[in-house]
């Protein structure tokens, strides 16, 4: 007969447990015979007890949630210390023509489609729009303005906005019979099905939620992969823009709407003849719209157990206006605000605290503020107990600057107590920049807290590389990408020096003249430095080097200048007329301002 045995799961050991064992038997070892009794009441014991509870609790109050550290109060501002959200660290400008279309579509109201033109010859690009057959003629015009802004806040060196216009619309109509089921509702059913196929028809997109797709394996960065956006647009449902249109994957969009069991003799018609299987756009300039709804419902037969479902002319129509916005609002396809993407909730600890080691040791020791009176202690205690206060104090000491890191964590990485250093230098890691530029001489040209309001900026480097200033903008602050990240990482005081970005193509641009071969993707770079400066041939060829860095491939420079910074004033005011000239419409004084330039850049 075998016996059954029941063994007591061992409770698991805390730290403080762990600790003080750990630390026992490293003792035995040291000490050797020296130290013979290590029970409660032993003196040793009792302190090493005291130095590991501290420990244990140092132990617990490192081990909050990130957040809590950065927590000022009961909110927590990722910002306040240079952390951002993956909207602001994984998009870019726009850089391809995908991109533009993903920026107009997710940020402009009414527009259904864009069609990106790129003009190699003239750097610049052409945007021709869809709109849904609703707009009105006065809503164009704030589209275009909205369009020609979008661009401006985006542009890349050396690229220009030659037009926006409206593509010529060609209407069709779509042809199909659809069995639905018993329990669908028709209305609702033939408006999905007339705006599926108008979504089909220009842009094709579809929204995306940041929680599904993340839940589907997708990562932050693949979600954020492009230009900022109102709401996210799935990148992979834009249609080519090659003109052509495949009918039958217009079967497979409506087959996939709920309540449709079967679809059949789908084709689009224009009055003279059907198209069953593909339908191709004449240009760029033109695009299929749905014959607007009307009274006649034969184009499209619903049935429900071979019999035609009647349907309410009326009810379909007013779906059908208002079915986008439906479709755009609903929660599983609008994107998460960039707020929701790391929802990150800091909890205020309080000020932490260390209690003196000392204050938890017995009355009898002499060193807490319990202990016994000197005139009732002999001198030889009264010297032990002052040594053990000296010793508790090193440890105190550590556990109390640990504790003022904690306390001050907020304010120590966002600048107001002594920015860390340390902190700067991982932020930058993270980010692949590093301005503490060892080796360069600023002759105390560079400001104190240059590292600081470097990285402040880090989230805007990597999106604004390309960047140029915008157009539309009469700010004389405005500038390139390239000149916001260069001056930050010098950090030098703005009285000792200052560069410029000159676009070639903008000379020829603003006099409506043809931008000539050697001026297309060319700048030209003016800086204006102190003497001191000027003259260290180190501190020239750091900045060119960090310069060239920059800049991207496709850019080439033209000159390179170096003026002193005395005649600073005097380019700044022809250039910042010369941008002034630029944001106008009229472009009034043209060849006069960019003749000026250039004699700048020949000096």
């Amino acid at each position: 007969m075998k016996h059954i045995s029941i063994e007591r799961n061992q409770q698991e050991k805390n730290s403080f447990e762990i600790l003080q064992e750990t630390s026992i038997s490293q003792l035995q070892e040291l000490s050797g015979n020296l130290w013979t009794d290590y029970n409660l009441h032993d003196p040793g014991v009792t302190i090493l007890e005291q130095v590991n509870y501290a420990l244990w609790e140092l132990d617990y109050r490192l081990n909050f949630d990130l957040q809590d550290y950065f927590t000022s109060g009961e909110v927590f501002d990722p910002r306040n210390s240079m952390l951002y959200s993956p909207e602001e660290v994984f998009t870019t400008i726009p850089v391809t023509p995908t991109d533009y279309r993903l920026l107009i579509l997710s940020s402009v109201e009414d527009v259904s489609d864009v069609k990106v033109i790129v003009n190699k010859e003239s750097c610049s690009y052409d945007f021709v729009l869809d709109t849904y057959s609703n707009t009105l003629d006065v809503r164009k015009q704030d589209i275009i303005a909205r369009v020609e802004q979008l661009f401006h806040a985006n542009r890349n060196l050396c690229e220009i906005l030659n037009k926006v216009v409206f593509s010529q619309s060609i209407e069709l109509q779509l042809h199909a019979n659809v069995e639905i089921n018993m329990d669908a509702y028709a209305e609702r059913l033939l408006a999905d099905i007339y705006y599926q196929t108008q979504v089909f028809l220009s842009s094709g997109l579809s929204y995306m939620s940041v929680d599904e797709e993340m839940n589907r394996g997708k990562m932050i960065d693949e979600l954020y992969d492009g230009p900022s956006q109102r709401k996210l647009i799935d990148p992979l449902s834009l249609t080519n823009q090659d003109g052509c249109f495949v009918i039958s994957d217009l079967y497979s969009i409506v087959n996939k709407i709920e309540g449709v069991r079967r679809v059949s003799n789908l084709f689009f018609s224009d009055g003279r003849r059907r198209y069953v299987d593909k339908l191709h756009v004449p240009d760029f300039y033109h695009s299929y719209i749905i014959k607007s709804f009307g009274e006649d419902l034969n184009s499209i037969c619903l049935w429900r157990n071979g019999q035609r479902v009647p349907v309410d002319v009326d009810e379909v129509y007013k779906l059908l206006q208002n079915y986008r916005y439906m479709r755009v609002e609903t929660p599983n396809s609008v994107a998460q605000d960039k707020e929701k993407c790391s929802p990150l909730k800091g909890v205020d600890h309080g000020k932490l605290y260390h209690t003196p080691l000392v204050d938890g040791l017995p009355d009898c020791y002499g060193v807490n503020g319990r202990a016994i009176s000197i005139n009732k202690s002999t001198a030889s205690n009264v010297d032990k107990a002052e040594q053990l206060k000296v010793y508790l104090s090193w440890f105190d000491d550590v556990f109390e600057d640990v504790l003022d890191k904690l306390n001050n964590i907020h304010s120590l990485l966002n600048g107001e107590y002594g920015i860390s250093s340390g902190w700067i230098d991982l932020l930058e890691s993270m980010y692949g920049e590093n301005s503490r530029l060892r080796g360069v001489n600023f002759h105390g040209a560079r400001k104190p807290d240059a590292r600081l309001s470097f990285a402040k900026y880090l989230a805007s480097y990597g999106k604004e590389r390309g960047k140029a200033m915008n157009l539309l903008e009469s700010s004389f602050e405005k500038c390139s990408g390239v000149e916001t990240y260069l001056k930050l990482l010098l950090g030098i005081d703005e009285h000792k020096f200052d560069f410029f970005i000159v676009e070639h193509p903008l000379l020829a641009y603003s006099q409506s003249m043809e931008i000539p071969e050697e001026d297309k993707f060319t700048i030209s770079v003016l800086f204006f430095a102190s003497d001191e400066l000027l003259q260290d041939r180190h501190f020239c060829n750091c900045c060119l080097f960090l310069l060239r860095k920059r800049i991207p491939a496709h850019i080439a420079v033209r000159y390179i200048k170096w003026f002193p910074f005395s005649t600073r004033n005097a380019f700044k005011a022809d250039f910042d007329f010369w941008k002034y000239m630029l944001s106008t419409q009229r472009k009034l004084g043209a060849d006069v301002l960019s003749t000026k330039l250039l004699e700048w850049l020949k000096k």
